[in-house]
């Protein structure tokens, strides 16, 4: 479990996030509570809270996705993959 804070230049890589991640390229974590910041953010769980990147992809989203590329696993066609901005509530 990451928790609070969490700053690296490359990865961050946890089953659980809680807290802030800021991370060069990529987080990858089963489940995410706060807010999340880097190219490439995978959670192959649940996110509740924001991410920013390139590639945003969660699962199960409860919150707000910014980037070029935007996938929320529970939203249906044609909200499942947008560009700029995704959320699900």
């Amino acid at each position: 479990v990451a928790r609070w804070v969490n700053v690296a230049g490359y990865r961050v890589q946890a089953p659980v996030v809680q807290g802030v991640s800021l991370n060069g390229i990529r987080l990858k974590t089963d489940a995410l509570t706060g807010i999340a910041a880097g190219a490439y953010n995978r959670i192959d769980g649940t996110q509740r809270g924001l991410t920013i990147g390139i590639f945003n992809y969660a699962k199960r989203l409860h919150g707000v996705q910014l980037g070029l590329r935007n996938d929320a696993g529970n939203n249906r066609p044609p909200y499942r993959l947008l560009p700029l901005v995704n959320a699900h509530f």
